[in-house]
């Protein structure tokens, strides 16, 4: 197993972390979505073009844990995964990143299964979890062009 000298390292599992969140263990998938948040947050210009390139990953992510709703658990993954992705997006736009053409781009079917998803999580019945959809839904049109 590799060492993990710093938090940048922690980037290179996000597949792993993505896959947790996929879990039916609430706790492993709870941390695992609180670890992508921190990392788009605490090292935004490494974790957002990585992120970005995983979004199908996330889309996969949030319909698990969206099929599971009902616990608190559930909702607090599902908007950790929603303000992973208002971050990611707003990153996206904003980010000074020297070579914009290398932006990912989700496909048609994959960025209209994510906004389908985040537009059933507008009407959820927690108010935190709604109030993070509707974000999500707003920088994730303007990152698919749809603005």
């Amino acid at each position: 197993m590799e060492e993990i000298k710093d938090i940048g390292d922690f980037a290179s599992y996000m597949d792993v972390f993505f896959e947790l969140c996929c879990r039916h263990e609430l706790q492993a998938a709870e941390v695992s979505a609180e670890c992508l948040y921190l990392l788009v947050k605490v090292l935004p210009r490494s974790a957002t073009p990585v992120l970005a390139s995983k979004l199908p990953l996330l889309r996969n992510a949030l319909e698990c844990c969206t099929n599971s709703q009902g616990s608190r658990t559930a909702s607090t993954i599902q908007r950790l995964l929603l303000l992973t992705l208002t971050a990611v997006c707003r990153e996206q736009r904003t980010g000074h990143y020297s070579n914009r053409q290398s932006s990912p781009h989700l496909s048609g079917a994959d960025g209209s299964a994510l906004m389908s998803i985040v537009a059933r999580l507008k009407n959820s019945s927690v108010q935190a979890v709604a109030d993070a959809a509707s974000d999500s839904y707003l920088e994730l049109q303007v990152f698919l062009g749809q603005t």
